[in-house]
């Protein structure tokens, strides 16, 4: 049983972090080829084994682009490998760009690069990465974070302007402590409630021989980029139902005119902290409906995605492929092929 404790109280607006890990937030997602190519890095333990699959993987063609991001990922692991650059955990990558920036250039102020996916249409984000390469500095990245989502689900919420339909919206967000990669989502669970959780955590190996840890990682990280696609779907799926139905009805929705807003990665808070619970639920509750039905309708980007929620699952998957290639392979021997 998870006990909330709120962290941060606005006059109108209750956050409340989720202490322990919540599971049943992230779900895996992944193709059948995906999840077969990362079984083989989980399998191989040196520097040898790992060289001889890149070979074959680069002799295949057609490939998926996540089957050939899995590819270049593992490509690009190896280096890190055999250089040992893993093993100094007292720098990061990033930092040493703008170290080094900064030794010619004294006007640059010295500090770590974000990554950010934004809909350059509507200039919401999708997604964001916050870097740090120890522990110095990360929970003030994950104050920053906090409020970034705040202020997103404030954004979305004068958009959407319906309570039930915001609950299917999750903000989500990132953080790389060194080689560790922590997955949040913030939740508005009400007019007055924010929600923040840990989706998950795993860990970038920093040897070669640990790459059953490299196969989840990139496993969860293909898995994360197909959940915040279909995330953001669902809002730009509301959007467009609810911008059709004001262009029908001859009645646009002007809620959000009569205040300040802010760009979702604004950290001045100014504007989420006023009046955030003050929109209402469309009066129109056949049009909710209408959309909730579409959003449940919404498929993931690619088709014949696998998802195993228990163990189970996964041995019955593998047990009837086996099975099916042992009759394929007593049929050749029954009845060869000239």
């Amino acid at each position: 049983m998870v006990h909330p404790k709120p962290i941060c109280t606005s006059t109108n607006v209750s956050h409340i972090r989720l202490k322990k890990l919540v599971p049943t937030f992230y779900h895996l997602l992944v193709s059948v080829k995906e999840r077969d190519m990362l079984v083989q890095i989980a399998r191989y333990k040196n520097v040898t084994e790992v060289e001889a699959i890149l070979s074959a993987w680069y002799d295949q063609y057609n490939m998926s682009a996540n089957c050939r991001y899995i590819r270049f990922a593992l490509a690009a692991s190896l280096e890190l490998w055999s250089s040992n650059a893993l093993l100094n955990k007292g720098r990061g990558e990033d930092c040493q760009v703008v170290e080094a920036l900064k030794e010619t250039d004294k006007n640059v102020k010295l500090k770590t690069l974000d990554f950010i996916l934004r809909d350059l249409n509507n200039n919401n984000d999708v997604i964001r990465v916050e870097e740090k390469p120890s522990s110095k500095g990360v929970k003030a990245d994950i104050r920053k974070d906090d409020l970034l989502k705040k202020n997103s689900l404030y954004l979305w919420s004068k958009q959407v302007n319906s309570n039930i339909l915001m609950g299917q919206l999750e903000s989500i967000s990132c953080q790389w402590q060194g080689t560790k990669f922590s997955i949040y989502g913030s939740r508005l669970v009400s007019p007055d409630k924010i929600i923040t959780y840990k989706k998950g955590e795993l860990n970038m190996p920093i040897l070669e021989r640990h790459t059953s840890d490299h196969g989840r990682l990139l496993m969860a990280v293909i898995s994360l980029k197909r959940v915040a696609k279909h995330n953001y779907a669902k809002f730009i799926l509301i959007l467009e139902e609810k911008f059709k139905r004001e262009v029908e009805t001859l009645n646009f929705d002007n809620a959000g005119l009569n205040e300040t807003s802010f760009l979702s990665d604004s950290t001045d808070s100014t504007g989420s902290d006023s009046e955030c619970g003050n929109y209402q639920d469309e009066n129109d509750e056949e049009f909710v409906e209408t959309v909730m039905t579409k959003i449940k309708e919404l498929k993931f980007d690619k088709a014949n995605l696998k998802q195993f929620e228990v163990w189970e699952h996964l041995l019955l998957f593998v047990s009837e492929k086996r099975c099916k290639a042992k009759q394929f392979k007593h049929l050749k021997q029954r009845f060869p092929l000239h």
